[in-house]
Order: C-alpha cells, then structure tokens, then sequence
C-alpha cells in the first residue's frame, strides 16, 4: 500500500461537543465519586452546574435534559434520593456519568 502525505489538516471544532455516557470501570468508584458529590454545599453544587452548563451552551443541545437521564441510571448508586437537589442529581450525572468530546 502507497501512502503519500498531503495538506489535509483535521482539527476537531470547539463549536460542537457530543456527551457520551461514561461507565467507570466498577461500582465502587461510582460510589466513591458521588460520595465525593454528597459532601458539598448546595451553593457549591449550584456554582459547579452553572459552570458546567455555561461551558456546554450553544455548543450541545439540552445538556441538562442529558444528566437527568444519566442520574436515572445512576440514582441506585445514591444513599439517600431524599438529599438530592435538583442540582445535585444534575451533577451528579454529570461528574459519574459523561465525558464530553470534541
């Protein structure tokens, strides 16, 4: 096979993101993540949200409608779904549950 070179540069575009879902490898480091979530304030959680959302906007449709299903696949891993905010259950999703790539 002849490979030759030419001027054809890919780069990926900053504009457009797509989440994935995310599977840690095991169970306990899920839990270790969202343990980790669990002992934030509710202001930080908030500010962390906002953060993320803010990086995502305009750049991916519905982010958020995305880390409420992640979190509804991820919510049995949670101690206690009386804790959980809507902005933690987002948050949580989105720390355990996507990787975005560009």
């Amino acid at each position: 096979m002849l490979i030759s070179c030419t001027e054809i540069v890919l780069s990926p575009n900053n504009k457009r993101v797509v989440l994935r879902p995310f599977e840690p490898s095991d169970d306990k480091r899920k839990l270790r993540i969202i343990a980790r979530l669990s002992t934030l304030a509710e202001a930080e959680v908030d500010a962390l949200l906002k953060n993320v959302l803010e990086e995502f906007h305009g750049r991916h449709q519905r982010p958020r409608e995305f880390f409420f299903r992640r979190f509804e696949a991820l919510h049995q891993f949670l101690l206690s779904l009386a804790k959980s905010s809507t902005s933690i259950r987002s948050c949580c999703s989105s720390s355990a549950g996507w990787t975005a790539s560009v």
